[in-house]
């Protein structure tokens, strides 16, 4: 995933974890550690999607 990252390309999170998330809620079992990760990488990506801040801001 962190080359993907630092590729700014899509992580394979979806594939690993969204599925299982959407199970684990139609079976209403928690996993909060399953979804803690999700966030976390969907919140990098989105950082990752962030233009550069310029130098002196």
């Amino acid at each position: 995933m962190l080359q993907h990252l630092r590729a700014g390309k899509p992580t394979e999170i979806g594939a690993l974890n969204e599925a299982l998330l959407a199970r684990a809620a139609a079976l209403r079992l928690a996993v909060p550690f399953n979804t803690a990760v999700v966030l976390a990488i969907r919140a990098l990506e989105a950082a990752a999607a962030l233009p550069p801040v310029p130098d002196g801001l």
